[in-house]
């Protein structure tokens, strides 16, 4: 996979990394374009996207832990996301399977997204 873009968020202090296996219709964008940001949106023509986020501030603390769920401090692990076609449609499949939601679509102000719980009850952030 390569890293079709770096988004950072200062305020939230956490870093969104999307990675892609190139695609045969589209050439990736350069690294100095991710950079940059000056692609475009690269993330529209590739399928199984891997975002991955990661919250700052553990690399810095002597006392982290090496393994936490990114839920407690110090926060490091935040979650993966996955990019659907449809989030309302996999949602419906979801629960129908009787999966545990932390947020659906129709919840709070970003109705692009929803986080499910995983196997072991540990949430997103």
């Amino acid at each position: 996979m390569q890293l079709i873009r770096k988004s950072e968020h200062p305020t939230g202090k956490f870093t969104n990394f999307f990675l892609a296996f190139p695609s045969h219709e589209k050439m990736l964008p350069t690294k100095a374009e991710v950079e940059e940001q000056k692609a475009g949106n690269p993330l529209s023509d590739h399928q199984g996207i891997l975002e991955l986020c990661w919250n700052w501030g553990t690399e810095t603390d002597p006392n982290a832990k090496p393994y936490t769920s990114g839920n407690e401090e110090p926060k490091g692990f935040g979650h993966i996301a996955i990019a659907v076609d449809d989030v309302q449609k996999v949602c419906d499949r979801f629960e129908e399977q009787k999966v545990s939601f932390k947020k659906r679509p129709s919840e709070g102000s970003m109705k692009n997204i929803a986080f499910i719980l995983d196997p072991d009850g540990i949430h997103p952030l």
